[in-house]
């Protein structure tokens, strides 16, 4: 759901916007993404980025359990 706070490996901060994605600048080889449900607890998922430093591109779908 838009508008809801995520937490990026233990502290980069971001907000998840429509369509579910979130934009995380600075890729670790190992990253976790936590999002707040608010009223309805939190959800977390994990994934491996292996890519070239300046490329951006669209990762997953992945989905926060």
């Amino acid at each position: 759901m838009p508008g809801y706070a995520v937490r990026i490996n233990g502290q980069q901060n971001g907000m998840v916007g429509y369509d579910g994605e979130v934009f995380i600048p600075n890729l670790l080889k190992q990253n976790k993404l936590e999002v707040d449900l608010l009223d309805h607890g939190s959800c977390q998922v994990g994934f491996t980025y292996n890519s070239n430093q300046y490329s951006t591109k669209k990762l997953g779908p992945y989905i926060c359990h």
